[in-house]
């Protein structure tokens, strides 16, 4: 998250006045001071918000990488004042200051799955992305939205594979704002056995040589991502130096990579995916992938 806030103040044009609202689940208050040294790249408001998991106690939980706190966005009309808001994810790298968007589709989401799950309307080609959002909060105050989220994520969020995600793309489906790709260039957007199949494909991928947000883990040790090595530099330039990962992609280490590959992918070798992958990446590219 400092790393997020960091690289939008290095983004940022002169006349930008930033005001940063965090949602606070026990940040420690070290990582508060080092955020504060971010002052001296350029001047900003920050206003941490305590939350708690207990605030979504009701909610159905599927368990795995993603904590119960990602319903945090849900709140985020009732907890702070300002009638729009661009909330984003802490896996971001934004590289560009320009208009403010709304979101980015999604199109890394199985068609089965939304068909399945979202039985009542077509979502197919119109499943946003809830990692960059631009929120009217005004609108959500008026019509009580996050009441109406909490509901169904209380009644169906258990049932429902990407979490709140789901429930901001069932419940606001017909009023959401797609935007460019260019502002939330998660990793799908980078592989080009998905992207053939896009429609915006010429899009995609002049999106991918400039992206505004890039959408990533590049902290993760032996990441091969694009704009990876533009992070990691302003990351060793960063308070949390220290945690600048250590790569290892000496011979021993990757064969053990694509052991790892094997046993989550057994058939990969007989797969079109996987050439199509090998072609435009290379082998060694296409199997560290899996990583991130």
């Amino acid at each position: 998250m400092g790393l997020a806030l960091m690289s939008i103040l290095k983004s940022a044009n002169k006349e930008d006045n930033l005001h940063f609202f965090i949602l606070d689940n026990k940040i420690k208050q070290e990582e508060k001071d080092k955020i504060a040294t971010l002052q001296k790249i350029k001047p900003f408001e920050i206003t941490y918000i305590p939350i708690n998991d207990e605030m979504f106690k009701d909610c159905r939980f599927r368990e795995g990488k993603i904590t119960i706190t990602t319903y945090a966005r849900f709140l985020v009309p009732q907890l702070i004042n300002e009638d729009k808001l661009l909330y984003l994810d802490c896996d971001i790298f934004v590289r560009k200051s320009d208009y403010y968007m709304a979101g980015v589709l999604d199109f890394a989401v199985k068609k089965r799955y939304l068909l399945a799950k979202f039985k009542n309307y077509n979502l197919t080609g119109n499943y946003l992305n809830a990692g960059v959002l631009l929120i009217n909060n005004k609108k959500w105050k008026e019509e009580s939205i996050a009441d109406l989220l909490f509901k169904y994520a209380g009644t169906h969020s258990g049932d429902l594979y990407y979490a709140d995600q789901d429930c901001l793309n069932y419940l606001l489906h017909s009023k959401i704002l797609k935007i460019g790709v260019t502002w939330n260039m998660y990793n799908h957007y980078y592989d080009p056995y998905l992207v053939n199949k896009q429609p915006n494909k010429q899009e995609i991928i002049q999106a991918q040589k400039d992206p505004a947000v890039r959408h990533f883990k590049p902290w993760r040790k032996n990441n091969i991502s694009e704009f990876r090595g533009e992070y990691i530099d302003m990351m060793k330039a960063s308070p949390w130096a220290e945690f600048t990962p250590k790569d290892d992609l000496s011979l021993p280490n990757f064969l053990k990579i694509l052991y790892k590959y094997w046993l989550r992918y057994p058939a990969f070798f007989l797969t079109p995916k996987f050439y199509i992958r090998v072609k435009h990446l290379g082998f060694r590219n296409t199997i560290l992938r899996v990583i991130d």
